[in-house]
């Protein structure tokens, strides 16, 4: 299973110069609204989905909700003809991609470049680069032994992700895998100058992208709840039966989290499926007459023990709803499981809760990080600045004016002020 390492984006949205993000297990986006947290989960979304080099279609990269960035107007930095997003992998068929948006005819994202590292093999830590350009009529791909210009004809797909995900993935590289055939249309002479760099190229391609590929990334992105769930159909599919296992997850994280003792379904004849009921203090009930912070926290828990394999989970203020004893308990939670967590957070809670796992031993120091991002002096841009912590909890590499306000209140509420 593969885990990305880091994310860079440059001029997207409100990000001018290249950000880089370390994302470990837990990786906590925090910082005034509108300084860009929102915008860097949707580029991590869209980079795990360019990374898996997914073969299922037309990807839609930057459309996916809840973090859908639109067209290439929306997503580029006001006054940029370009945009980048990248990221370093470990446990990948490559080690890190960058890519070059610029728009389409429809004003779509396209891919202009792609730039691919791969791990030598045979050493750890030498990285060797292939960098794939669009230009007028041709494909050029360089490397570390060979300069190559594929025609355009030579290629099914516009998109370079797509001829990548299609065709060299799965090893067909010419014309369908077939170098005769491009040759043949190249004309004997230029066939001959080009066999020995066409040739290094399939070589290339094939010992670095190895077969068969495998997705790496699985990706989950919830959205805030806004409104009640109102049955089963609005849960995740496999709440609407609860076998052994799933109840006793659901009724001990309930209780960690101080907000119900049991969960059962009723058959409900009127909508001809069952109905969620919950244990609380005061009863059974369903779940229309119960608080938005059970419905937030069971649609959660419904989706972390739903993926069965490791999952990065992408979370916009998961403590919507909740008070904050239960605020720390979720964040507990998600310390004790087996997935990946990128959370775009306002609550010191969730945060400290982390760093008391960091103190406590139950969290390594580097496997949470915390994604500052701040409007720079000038308002108009923001930096993402990566706050780390040390085997206390303490934070460490903490940027000049980071929680200004908080300090700022506390002098004034001691009267120092």
């Amino acid at each position: 299973m593969g885990n990305i390492t880091e994310l860079r984006i440059g001029n997207v949205r409100c990000f001018e110069a290249l950000q880089c993000v370390k994302t470990p297990r837990i990786t906590l986006f925090v910082g005034e609204n509108s300084a860009g947290k929102s915008t860097a989960l949707g580029c991590y979304r869209a980079l795990a989905e360019i990374a898996n080099l997914d073969d299922s279609g037309e990807p839609n990269y930057f459309g996916r909700a809840p973090f859908g960035l639109g067209k290439f107007e929306n997503i580029a930095r006001l006054g940029s003809s370009q945009f980048t997003i990248g990221g370093s992998f470990k446990g990948h068929c490559h080690s890190g991609i960058t890519v070059k948006f610029t728009p389409d005819a429809d004003k779509n994202p396209a891919d202009q470049e792609v730039q691919l590292e791969f791990i030598k093999a045979g050493h750890q830590n030498q990285i060797v680069d292939m960098e794939l350009v669009k230009e007028s009529g041709v494909l050029r791909l360089t490397g570390p032994y060979f300069c190559f210009d594929l025609d355009h004809c030579d290629i099914p797909h516009e998109s370079i992700l797509k001829w990548l995900s299609h065709d060299v993935s799965q090893g067909h590289i010419l014309s369908g895998g077939h170098l005769d055939e491009s040759m043949r249309r190249l004309g004997l002479k230029r066939a001959v100058e080009k066999v020995p760099d066409a040739a290094k190229v399939i070589s290339f391609l094939r010992s670095y992208l190895p077969l068969p590929k495998q997705r790496s990334f699985f990706v989950e992105a919830l959205d805030p709840l806004t409104q009640r769930v109102q049955s089963c159909a609005d849960l995740p599919d496999h709440l609407s039966s609860l076998p052994t296992g799933y109840s006793d997850y659901l009724v001990e994280s309930g209780r960690k989290l101080k907000l119900w003792t049991g969960v059962s379904l009723h058959s409900d004849p009127d909508h001809g499926r069952p109905t969620v009921f919950v244990e609380t203090p005061s009863g059974w009930q369903d779940l229309d007459d119960v608080g938005y912070g059970v419905h937030s926290a069971l649609r959660l828990l419904s989706a972390l023990y739903g993926q069965k394999q490791p999952t990065t989970f992408l979370l916009q203020h998961p403590e919507m709803h909740l008070h904050p004893s239960t605020q720390a308990n979720l964040a507990q939670i998600m310390a004790d499981s087996k997935h990946k967590f990128l959370i775009e957070t306002h609550s010191d809670h969730i945060i400290d809760r982390f760093r008391v796992c960091v103190m406590e031993g139950e969290l390594e120091p580097d496997e949470v990080s915390i994604a500052h991002c701040a409007l720079r002096v000038d308002g108009k841009s923001s930096q993402i600045h990566n706050l780390g912590m040390d085997e206390d909890g303490n934070l460490s590499n903490v940027p000049s004016g980071y929680r200004s306000f908080f300090m700022e209140e506390t002098k004034r509420l001691l009267g120092f002020q």
